[in-house]
């Protein structure tokens, strides 16, 4: 009976043990949590201001999405970007980045994406690039840390009025404005009334003698002051020709 009971101890504590090495093996994080949390770990640049870049995410031959999008900070494999639509989550797509003439190619995971402001048709998405090459890294990199025009002090410091011509969900206006800073992502301006802050608005900058067409733009901040409301605004989406007839604009000056 003594022997019977010793051997069912015996099992219990086997099982016990057993249990306890099973819930250990359980708590310990997995491969993958790992290589996030290293990740995580990496060193980021915050770019500010943001820098834009064109990019084209393949889902599949029936989903195609071509956006400029802003890079709004970067490590070594991931990447957050704003843009005007929700991206649809996905563990494996193709994503190209136009940083010159010929795109960096590579294999990428949409691991999050959210509005930034409910209502706002603003959209912050997260891209893990693990697949990415270091040489294809330091080409991103190298374009988004170099390739900005705005930072140069005559770039930044446009100090001239131009027409600029507004539409909104239910208007179309036309009104001369004061540049304080302009470059190929946004301008901040002095104005004597404040623009709609709650919807995307369209702008063509008439500059000079040069039109863009209808720009794609967001309203971010606006403040009152003695002279004017200064209001700065983000271009959300602007084709190549507009962005050359900016830059040449900002040149020019």
């Amino acid at each position: 009976m003594e022997e019977k009971k010793e051997k069912e101890n015996g099992n219990e504590n086997q099982e016990t043990q057993e249990e306890l090495v099973e819930q250990e093996e359980n708590d310990k994080p997995s491969l993958i949590d790992l290589k996030f949390v290293e990740r995580r770990k990496e060193e980021r640049k915050i770019l500010s201001p943001a820098r834009l870049v064109k990019v084209v995410i393949h889902y599949d031959p029936d989903l195609i999405i071509e956006k400029w999008v802003s890079v709004v900070d970067v490590s070594r494999h991931g990447m957050k970007i704003i843009l005007d639509i929700p991206l649809k989550l996905a563990e494996k797509v193709n994503i190209e980045f136009y940083t010159s003439k010929d795109p960096v190619k590579t294999e990428a995971r949409i691991a999050w994406c959210k509005e930034l402001i409910k209502g706002s048709g603003l959209y912050a998405a997260g891209l893990d690039l693990a697949k990415l090459s270091q040489e294809n890294f330091e080409v991103i990199n190298s374009f988004l840390l170099n390739f900005a025009p705005f930072e140069e002090r005559k770039a930044v410091r446009v100090k001239k009025p131009f027409l600029v011509e507004l539409k909104t969900q239910s208007e179309v206006k036309k009104f001369y404005t004061y540049a304080v800073d302009l470059s190929i992502t946004g301008m901040r301006i002095i104005n004597d009334f404040e623009l709609p802050s709650d919807e995307l608005i369209l702008i063509k900058a008439i500059l000079g003698g040069i039109e863009t067409n209808y720009i794609k733009a967001k309203v971010v901040w606006q403040e009152t002051k003695t002279f004017g409301v200064m209001i700065g605004i983000n271009f959300i989406e602007a084709d190549n020709e507009d962005i050359e007839k900016i830059k040449n604009f900002i040149y020019s000056t």
